[in-house]
């Protein structure tokens, strides 16, 4: 009983991120398509999305650029959730990666912009995660 009260309150806490991650609130505030135009991006960048989330920056970057656009994120169901939004809008240039922002999985110089939204108020110490942002 009490691993079945966990888990119901791990989808609980997990739908209300959901929600307000891709909330209308949100997007009132901070219309991606808005923030991305002032980014500059050209159709030949490479992308990086830290803690990519629910993809809410993630896809209006993937239909933006012609080369890949790279969803990061700790968090296996928010990639499903990307991998599902991808598909539904037939986006092919998005590649999920499951993994943490102060070691991330890429090459040196592999990529021209990283989007970090929400994410690193939440990152100690910074300078790390700040590091690998400017190796990749």
């Amino acid at each position: 009983m009490k691993n079945h009260q966990h888990n119901s309150k791990k989808t609980e806490q997990l739908e209300r991120k959901i929600k307000f991650l891709d909330g209308v609130e949100r997007r009132k505030e901070f219309p991606p398509e808005e923030v991305l135009q002032m980014l500059a991006i050209k159709k030949t960048d490479n992308i990086l999305d830290l803690g990519a989330g629910t993809g809410y920056l993630t896809i209006p970057a993937a239909q933006m650029v012609h080369e890949l656009v790279y969803a990061l994120d700790m968090d296996e169901k928010m990639l499903e959730i990307i991998d599902c939004k991808a598909q539904d809008e037939s986006i092919t240039n998005i590649q999920l990666v499951k993994g943490s922002i102060d070691n991330i999985p890429l090459p040196d110089d592999s990529i021209d912009i990283v989007l970090a939204s929400l994410v690193l108020h939440e990152i100690k110490p910074l300078s790390t995660t700040l590091q690998q942002i400017k190796r990749v």
